[in-house]
């Protein structure tokens, strides 16, 4: 499994996955990653810096809509998505993550990527210093 950046010659397998999901490409930020398995594109996952410089939001990470890939290969790619987004908020001398999953499999995965989660009405709540 490999991840490649988001840009314009990778902008079809973004919408592999984004239409998969019945989301849109409109609004995305620029910090975004693509995960392959072979090379087919299976995962995608954005950071959003927000105001102030220190917090970024991780969000629109989605999985290809498909039965048939086993929701392991699926949690792989999320949890390199998150690694390496987590390499590049770094990089932006950003402090901490923060997210919301209705999922209870992705706040699991996420508590090993050593987020913090706090539940919420519909929602946790993960948070991840840097």
């Amino acid at each position: 499994m490999r991840t490649v950046p988001v840009k314009a010659d990778t902008l079809a397998d973004l919408m592999v996955i984004l239409k998969s999901r019945g989301l849109s490409d409109e609004k995305l930020p620029s910090n975004g990653l693509i995960a392959y398995y072979h090379e087919q594109p299976i995962a995608c996952g954005f950071i959003r810096q927000i105001e102030g410089g220190e917090v970024a939001i991780l969000g629109e990470v989605a999985t290809i809509k498909d039965d048939t890939l086993p929701n392991k290969i699926k949690h792989t790619a999320i949890t390199l998505l998150v690694k390496e987004l987590a390499e590049i908020a770094k990089a932006k001398h950003i402090k901490s993550l923060i997210t919301f999953t209705k999922l209870p499999s992705i706040a699991k995965v996420a508590k090993r990527l050593g987020f913090m989660t706090f539940d919420q009405l519909k929602h946790t709540m993960l948070f991840k210093p840097l």
